[in-house]
Parts: C-alpha cells; sequence; structure tokens
C-alpha cells in the first residue's frame, strides 16, 4: 500500500480495500509495521503498533425496478437472525419515495411522494428474509403517477433496532432505532 498525507489532519494514511465476509458488520483491528528496506539486516521491520478497533460496513445491493405495477425495490448483503432488541429476522429497510422539481436549483428539498390516499407518504418498512446470514429485502412502492418536470428517487435506509434506557430510569427501557446503511438512487 502506497501511504499519502492528508495535510488538513497532519495524518499518513492508507485506502485498504477488503474483501467482503459473511459476518455482519464485523469489527477489525489492525496491527501495523513499517518495512525499511535500507536497515540493517534482521532490523527491516519496525516495532508493531496496534491501531483502533473499527467496525466495517456490510456491503449492500439495491436494485430499483420500475414497472407497471409500482417500483420493485430489492436490496441484497450479509444480515442476522436475531438481535438483543427481539428482532427474529435481521434488521429492517425503511424504503422511501421521493420527489422535487426536476428544474429546481440549490439546495430544493425532497420530500416524500405522497400515498393514493394522499396522506401518507409512499414510504414502508421492510424485515430481511434470511437464509445462511444472507438477506433479501423486497418491496414495492404504489405511487400515484409520474410528472415530467419532476424528479424522483428512492431513499434506502437500514435501521437496526435496540434496546435502550427510557429517559433517567434504569429499569425501564425502549426500542430505539439505530440507522447503518443509506443510500438514493435516482429514477
Amino acid at each position: 500500500y502506497e501511504p499519502r498525507f492528508e495535510p488538513s489532519r497532519g495524518l499518513w494514511f492508507c485506502d485498504v480495500e477488503m474483501a467482503p465476509t459473511t459476518t455482519y458488520y464485523p469489527f477489525i483491528r489492525f496491527a501495523l509495521a513499517r518495512y525499511q528496506e535500507g536497515a540493517l539486516g534482521g532490523l527491516e521491520l519496525s516495532k508493531v503498533t496496534l491501531a483502533d478497533i473499527s467496525q466495517v460496513s456490510s456491503e449492500r445491493t439495491v436494485s430499483v425496478v420500475p414497472g407497471r405495477r409500482g417500483i420493485e425495490v430489492a436490496v441484497d448483503g450479509v444480515s442476522y437472525t436475531r438481535s438483543s432488541g427481539g428482532e427474529q429476522s435481521g434488521s429492517r429497510m425503511r424504503i422511501t419515495l421521493e420527489h422535487r422539481h426536476r428544474f429546481s436549483t440549490g439546495l430544493s428539498p425532497w420530500t416524500p411522494v405522497p400515498s393514493e390516499s394522499g396522506k401518507l407518504p409512499s414510504s414502508t418498512v421492510v424485515g430481511a428474509k434470511v437464509d445462511a446470514g444472507l438477506g433479501r429485502w423486497t418491496t414495492t412502492l404504489r405511487a400515484v403517477g409520474f410528472h415530467p418536470l419532476t424528479a424522483y428517487r428512492v431513499v434506502v435506509e437500514e435501521l437496526e433496532q435496540h434496546v435502550a434506557d427510557k429517559g433517567n430510569s434504569l429499569i425501564e427501557t425502549v426500542l430505539i432505532d439505530r440507522l447503518v446503511f443509506a443510500t438514493a438512487v435516482e429514477l
């Protein structure tokens, strides 16, 4: 690996590519040493330094296919089958259809597209079907109709549920969501 210097932080770094694993969000820790080619024989390798422990995100593949029945959305990747929050089938994906004016400039906001009833946004939360550690989340988003001057996108957010203390109580608990993955696919 070729180290590069980041002047704004004053640090050296290397981008290390890792092969996907079948472990859900694994933790890694590097043991680092410097190889010094010009050093005396047997002293070419510096003392080993342990880096901080880091969590590596699991790889996700998102597929979005518009069709006559709606927008078919599928997400594939490593998942789990049980958590401390009581979930039985891995994390959940919140999938939302959003829109904004196609020719807007600046920071024009994306907003959820209303559902057919006009009240709730075209959004859904789906659980994973897990088989041998691989999860698949699928849904069909239904929209009233597409306007040619409107840009659309599908937002996918992966949520884990965890047990947390309720307020200042050490006895009462609540389930909270933790966002662990997010992406947007423009249509």
